[in-house]
């Protein structure tokens, strides 16, 4: 599927059950014309039904507390138990704190984001939560925003037990920086290397972070993942790996 910087609704979109539900009374204003009282009766029913949905929502809505928790807290806690965390915050909702990674558009025309970890994450395929937006206010405050932005998505889990958070969104805001500022995660490849040949291991953890995977097979390797773009073709590289020789950084090279 297409991936993009920010959320374009343009395309037309699922209708929610609501919709479904009128689209019923509309055919049963036909059944009265034919029918007479049973009809009207049809009608009836299918009010009745609209408004039982509608409290029942509402009174879920007013009963969740939307706890805050990170992107990366909540995909633990998903994997400890889905089941049991899609009804958790099915009931309760969360407010997610992480970093926009992906705005797109599954097969059934439903926007949605990926969120990463707060914490810089160069693992090769890291789990996220995957939000969508598919109510209009939701769509609206989506769109002030741009992959890489820190923000905050008060959600709600759609109650299906998927292997990562699968949420429904309500609204997103933006995170403030903390004093320091926020951690960088992606440099240029030059950059990448002059920052780290000669460091040690100490050092590199603290310039960039956890490594997404390390290896003594030939000697000691740490790989970084989506750390570093090709200023040539401006695209992200797959992965950078650094060599080290007597406890400290020998080469670097971004694939």
């Amino acid at each position: 599927m297409p991936r993009r910087d920010r959320y374009d609704d343009s395309r037309p979109q699922q209708r929610g059950s609501l919709f479904w539900l009128w689209l019923v009374l509309g055919i049963g204003g036909v059944i009265v014309t034919c029918c007479g009282g049973g009809g009207i009766a049809f009608l009836w029913f299918g009010k009745t039904t609209v408004d039982q949905i509608t409290k029942q929502e509402a009174e879920r809505e007013n009963a969740r507390t939307y706890p805050t928790i990170t992107a990366e807290a909540i995909v633990k806690e998903w994997a400890e138990s889905p089941s049991a965390a899609a009804s958790k915050y099915e009931k309760s909702g969360a407010t997610i704190r992480g970093v926009l990674s992906d705005v797109s558009e599954n097969w059934f025309l439903q926007g949605y984001v990926e969120l990463d970890s707060e914490e810089p994450c160069f693992d090769a395929s890291p789990i996220r939560p995957h939000i969508f937006f598919t109510s209009e206010s939701a769509k609206a405050s989506l769109r002030q925003f741009k992959v890489g932005d820190h923000v905050a998505v008060k959600c709600v889990a759609t109650g299906q037990s998927q292997s990562s958070p699968w949420m429904n969104a309500v609204e997103v805001s933006r995170l403030d920086p903390p004093a320091g500022g926020w951690k960088k995660r992606e440099w240029t490849r030059d950059e990448f290397k002059a920052m780290l040949m000669g460091k040690t291991e100490a050092e590199v953890l603290k310039l960039v972070g956890k490594p997404g995977k390390t290896s003594d097979v030939f000697g000691k390797s740490w790989t970084y993942y989506g750390a570093t773009r090709d200023t040539v073709t401006n695209k992200k590289d797959f992965s950078s790996m650094l060599m080290f020789q007597g406890g400290k950084v020998a080469s670097v090279d971004s694939f």
